[in-house]
């Protein structure tokens, strides 16, 4: 989740660093989690990591990526989950009833 985000060293070792090696096909059949002491073999696991700004990802980890970017919602979508969703759920939560919060084209 937000790989962007991930924090560039600690204390308890480089996340970064981590995820080359699982994601590195020469290396993940043998990964060892340093923490549990065990080896895993991670060859026929999907990754899929989630991030709002690319430049965020370390370059040598963004290259053992395929990245696909997706579109935000259009205004008309975000209007229509608003409607759908958002207010009935706030109406229900405080008590409010059916049709006493709307939105106006």
């Amino acid at each position: 989740d937000e790989i962007d985000k991930l924090g560039r060293n600690s204390h308890n070792g480089d996340p970064s660093s981590a995820m080359l090696e699982i994601l590195d096909p020469e290396q993940n059949a043998n990964f060892r989690d340093h923490f549990l002491a065990l080896p895993f073999n991670l060859t026929r696991i999907l990754f899929i990591a989630t991030a709002n700004d690319l430049d965020g990802i370390p370059r040598p980890l963004r290259d053992r990526m395929e990245i696909i970017e997706m579109n935000g919602y259009t205004v008309d979508e975000k209007v229509e989950i608003a409607k759908r969703h958002l207010l009935p759920k706030q109406q229900a939560l405080h008590g409010l009833r059916e049709g006493s919060l709307g939105v106006t084209d």
